[in-house]
C-alpha cells in the first residue's frame, strides 16, 4: 500500500510539472515553429531582430570581422542581413534564448543580454521573424 501511495504521488508530481510548463523566463522544449506568437505582436527585423543581432552577435558573426577577431565563431556564420539570419532561426533560438541544454553554448560567450532583450528577441523569433 505504501508503494502505491508513493507511486501515485510521483505520478501526480510529474503531471503537475508537465502541466505547469517550464520555469519563468525559460522557453518550452518545442520546435520554434510550434511556439506561440503573442497576438498583435509588432516586432520586426527593423525594430527587434536586426538591432539585437547587431548589438549582441555582429562583433563575432559579422562578415567584416576577420577570422582572428571572431573569438572562435565560424567564418561562414554571419548574421549581418535578414537573408543570412532567416535560415538560422532555430539555431538562434537555441543559443540566444535557451542555451546550455544538450551542449548548446550560451551566446555571446562573454555575457548574456538583459532578460528583457532576450524575451523580446524570443518573441520576434516565435512570430516567424518578420
Amino acid at each position: 500500500m505504501r508503494f502505491l501511495a508513493k507511486a501515485s504521488a510521483l505520478v501526480l508530481g510529474l503531471l503537475l510539472l508537465v502541466s505547469c510548463g517550464s520555469e519563468p523566463g525559460t522557453q518550452p522544449d518545442l520546435p520554434l515553429e510550434e511556439l506561440d506568437c503573442p497576438e498583435g505582436s509588432i516586432l520586426t527585423w527593423d525594430n527587434t531582430g536586426g538591432p539585437f543581432l547587431l548589438n549582441w552577435c555582429s562583433s563575432c558573426h559579422g562578415s567584416a570581422v576577420d577570422a582572428d577577431e571572431r573569438l572562435g565563431a565560424p567564418i561562414d556564420i554571419n548574421l549581418d542581413s535578414y537573408a543570412e539570419v532567416h535560415d538560422k532561426l532555430d539555431r538562434l533560438f537555441a543559443v540566444a534564448v535557451v542555451p546550455g541544454e544538450d551542449g548548446v553554448p550560451s551566446m555571446p560567450p562573454d555575457g548574456r543580454p538583459p532578460e528583457a532583450e532576450i524575451q523580446r528577441f524570443a518573441e520576434w523569433l516565435r512570430c516567424g521573424a518578420p
